[in-house]
């Protein structure tokens, strides 16, 4: 823009560039360069033009966000580098009272199209514990709520031939127990090429359609709790009715999956008048990031011995693997296994084949040949892909996983999300073809 105002700085910037960056810099550092060169250059604009002050605002925003005191904004606001603190609470103000006016063009735009929902509590944990008369920390603890709107899908009715998309025995045992038993049998690993399927479903990953409905102070950890949090997007229903009749889908974990079948139920027995009857709509649903996550925190937990030795292997003995790693350390520890395991198993197979019925190399043989690969392909390759058939099963078998290792509310929760499957397959529920068209949108 600035080129077609005045072509005498077309060159403007590159030049600036040549003259305050060293020739010997690393590329990292000259990109770095070139960032602060334009903050430079912002601010000297300003100093012939008030009403440039974009970068003023966002770098103090940058600087609340840090939790700079606002006394210290208004010293850097004084020296002309960022406004003032006021300037950034008048702005942080606008958007909050314009945000409501948004949701509800959000949801009145998308009245045709199935929305899918995220609730989920966000804990500050980089808090700053200043012991006081009053309190004794400063962390937050956040309910957020997420809507995102899924394109050419069509939104999904509670009842379809007069049969209700709720299961009237809530989990039903007898097809959970069938149902694998005749069509999700454990197969033998195989290989599957997922990269075009996750290729195509790219656009739907996106998070372009999505809108944050709502962030409140509080805790998730009772029935009450999360009526008050489904109460974010369930009034905004009040005033649009997009909910009306439809299927609200919630991916949540498992205290959302819980608490929320909870209130369904004491809503059909009518056991609570609490229970607002707008609750009908909502149908809770198994997050596939939550269930990686906390099989992959399982895996190394159950066989850390196994992965300890690896990471000494890799980085050396010196280092210390923590008790519970970070999920990207775990995650690379079981890349790096199961990658070794792929181009070494035919060998070690032939090797060993006189100890198959061994226990120890029979519980090896599970984490490399099956556990492994299942907690890594959960959500990277079968979500991602949209492979619903794929992912049933997979879950199926981190089920079987979770059981074995005694784990709590995991060794429940699959079952849940499988019972509503295989319910909505059975009667036929539009339910059940949404979430195979558009799975990798949840």
């Amino acid at each position: 823009m600035l080129k077609e105002t005045d072509p005498n700085l077309t060159n403007f910037f590159a030049d600036m560039c040549a003259i305050l960056i060293p020739q010997d810099r690393s590329p990292y550092n000259k990109k770095e360069d070139r960032k602060k060169i334009v903050a430079i250059l912002y601010l000297m604009a300003g100093i012939r033009n008030q009403h440039v002050n974009n970068f003023k605002l966002e770098l103090a925003l940058y600087l609340a966000g840090f939790g700079i005191t606002c006394d210290a904004i208004n010293a850097l606001s004084s020296a002309g580098v960022s406004a003032t603190h006021q300037t950034v609470y008048n702005y942080k103000k606008k958007i909050a009272d314009e945000h409501p006016i948004r949701v509800k063009k959000y949801f009145d735009e998308n009245k045709n199209n199935l929305c899918i929902y995220n609730l989920d509590d966000y804990h500050n944990i980089h808090e700053n514990r200043r012991p006081e008369c009053t309190s004794l920390s400063s962390a937050v603890h956040l309910v957020t709520c997420v809507a995102k709107s899924v394109e050419k899908s069509d939104p999904v009715p509670i009842m379809f031939n007069n049969k209700s998309v709720h299961n009237p025995n809530n989990i039903d045992a007898s097809i959970v127990c069938k149902k694998p038993i005749n069509q999700y049998q454990i197969e033998q690993l195989s290989i599957h090429f997922y990269d075009n399927a996750i290729e195509e479903r790219k656009e739907e990953r996106k998070m372009k359609s999505a809108m944050l409905v709502g962030v409140k102070e509080q805790q998730l950890h009772s029935l009450q709790d999360y009526l008050n949090a489904l109460n974010i997007v369930l009034d905004y229903n009040k005033e649009i009715g997009h909910l009306d009749g439809n299927v609200a889908p919630i991916v949540a974990d498992w205290p959302g999956q819980r608490y929320i079948r909870q209130a369904l139920t004491h809503f059909h027995k009518k056991n609570e008048n609490s229970i607002p009857k707008e609750i009908v709509s909502v149908v809770p649903l198994l997050g596939p990031l939550h269930v990686a996550l906390n099989t992959k925190v399982q895996i190394m937990k159950i066989y850390y011995p196994f992965f300890e030795k690896i990471f000494h292997f890799v980085f050396g003995e010196r280092k210390i693997l923590a008790k519970k790693p970070r999920p990207w350390r775990t995650n690379l520890l079981l890349e790096l296994a199961f990658t070794a395991w792929i181009k070494i198993k035919e060998h070690i197979v032939k090797k060993f084949i006189f100890l198959q019925k061994n226990i120890e190399y029979q519980v090896i043989m599970e984490l490399l040949d099956n556990i492994v690969p299942a907690s890594l392909d959960i959500y990277a390759l079968l979500f991602r892909s949209g492979s619903l058939d794929n992912y049933i099963k997979t879950i199926f078998r981190i089920w079987t996983f979770a059981l074995r290792w005694h784990r709590k509310n995991y060794n429940k929760a699959p079952l849940a999300f499988l019972s509503n499957l295989f319910y909505w397959e059975k009667i036929e529920h539009p339910m059940r073809e949404a979430i195979k068209k558009k799975f990798s949108s949840i």
